[in-house]
């Protein structure tokens, strides 16, 4: 299909969302459980689930001013620690066991290389990695690992 064509898709990403009421009252609002990234994600499946669609509109259009790096402590925090939480929230047996294997595998090896060549990348991983495994959701720790 055409970009330009109205068109179904599996999941919504968050900077600009809209929903009917209604739906958001039967398939439950953002899990504040992820406060930020992958949040937009989660609530996509839930949606999904129970066989709404969602659909891209390339006519509405959003100016999405980001700030800061792309690649920050902060968003290294709640993308690592919210991933795993994904992963456990799916209901795909197999794809879930499949899934937190490799991640674990692919961030452990990331921790490794910035052990040597960003410190502090290695800690705010390790961080959210603890924090995921503590049960510390939510906000958490995240505004906390600039000082990491």
């Amino acid at each position: 299909k055409s970009i330009n064509e109205t068109t179904e898709v599996d999941f919504i990403t968050g900077c600009l969302t809209l929903y009917r009421t209604e739906h958001l009252k039967k398939c439950g609002y953002e899990n504040e459980d992820y406060f930020m990234y992958l949040d937009d994600i989660e609530l996509s499946a839930r949606i999904n689930r129970k066989g709404y669609k969602l659909l891209y509109v390339p006519s509405a259009v959003i100016y999405h001013k980001v700030l800061g790096e792309m690649e920050s402590p902060f968003k290294l925090y709640y993308s690592t620690r919210n991933r795993l939480k994904l992963i456990k929230d799916t209901d795909y047996f197999i794809f879930k066991h499949i899934a937190r294997v490799y991640f674990l595998l692919v961030i452990t090896g990331k921790i490794l290389v910035w052990s040597l060549i960003n410190k502090k990348f290695a800690r705010v991983a390790r961080k959210a990695m603890s924090d995921y495994f503590s049960n510390n959701l939510g906000r958490g720790n995240g505004h906390l690992v600039a000082g990491l």
